[in-house]
């Protein structure tokens, strides 16, 4: 397990402390706090949050990965399973938070919390402005995500305009998976902000957190409307590019159905002259065949001519 702590001193930046500094009694005191812990194992979470008594239910929460968005607000104390966008999956950051102490753990160090308290400058010395900053902070993972499907669908666009014969449809069942993905993302993160529990917890802080917490509302609001937008998109490329290979094939049906009609008198005529009879017309005639080989072949142009005039070609 490899645990970093922070403090907030006397500005509104967080200075690193060492675990040695974590004791029960500096746990429980007023000073904002903020130990992130990456990729431990369950037996070393057990022994963390001993001195942190916890209700069991929610301890029990921390000490393993959560795969669904879970909200606990029990005796003061917030946990939270929060999503970020982690390649083909999510990754589940879990978020224990009390009125002094706010706890990340990053199962699978995606959440770059790192460099997060290294630049942080929070809004306002308490918990609930350190709390707001940091699921600010994971909103910006979906940012990325986002700009490249969104280049991707619409490179795909130009393709089906320029070259549609050149895009798959696993390239566009693939980027809507994609999208799909990262809107079950975005809507377990929007259910995290919006379930009553959370709501409970904005109270650990002052008068300011209510505007903290909406305007982060509004952030992950826009982040699922501009997502529905792309799938919607998405979906509409599918449609776009079943209908180019609908029309496609039409066409070529259209062409075999004019060969087909074109070269139906000619196979007729054939038909007829195959029968086994002694006695037909133009059979006794020095030069029939090459008649009705003449005859056959002007019939053809003259189909040719007329279907082309027409634009049945085109």
């Amino acid at each position: 397990m490899n645990l970093k702590a922070y403090e907030l001193r006397d500005t509104l930046r967080l200075h690193p402390i060492g675990a040695v500094e974590l004791s029960p009694e500096s746990i429980n005191d007023a000073k904002a706090r903020w130990i992130d812990i990456t990729s431990p194992t369950k037996d070393e979470l057990e022994a963390f949050f001993v001195a942190f008594n916890l209700h069991r239910v929610i301890l029990d929460s921390c000490q393993v990965p959560q795969e669904r968005p879970r909200v606990l607000f029990i005796d003061e104390v917030l946990f939270m399973a929060f999503p970020v966008p982690h390649g083909e999956k999510s990754a589940w950051l879990s978020i224990v938070c009390l009125p002094g102490t706010l706890i990340t753990i990053d199962w699978e160090q995606v959440a770059g919390m790192d460099e997060l308290a290294v630049n942080l400058k929070l809004i306002a010395p308490d918990i609930s402005s350190l709390l707001y900053q940091v699921l600010e902070h994971l909103a910006e993972y979906t940012i990325p995500v986002y700009l490249d499907l969104r280049r991707r669908a619409r490179n795909i666009a130009l393709r089906l305009e320029e070259e549609s014969y050149k895009v798959e449809v696993k390239d566009i069942q693939d980027l809507k998976s994609a999208a799909s993905r990262l809107g079950d993302v975005v809507e377990d993160q929007h259910i995290c902000l919006t379930v009553p529990q959370f709501a409970k917890a904005n109270l650990l802080g002052g008068e300011h957190v209510g505007g903290y917490f909406n305007n982060l509302r509004a952030i992950y609001d826009n982040s699922q409307r501009g997502v529905e937008r792309l799938e919607k998109r998405i979906s509409g490329l599918q449609q776009h590019h079943a209908s180019i290979i609908q029309d496609a094939t039409n066409k070529r049906l259209k062409i075999l159905s004019i060969l087909s009609a074109v070269y139906l008198p000619a196979t007729l005529i054939a038909g007829i002259y195959g029968m086994n009879f002694d006695y037909m017309p133009i059979l006794g005639m020095r030069f029939g065949y090459y008649l009705v080989l003449c005859i056959m072949a002007a019939i053809v142009g003259a189909q040719f001519f007329i279907f082309y005039r027409r634009g049945w070609f085109k």
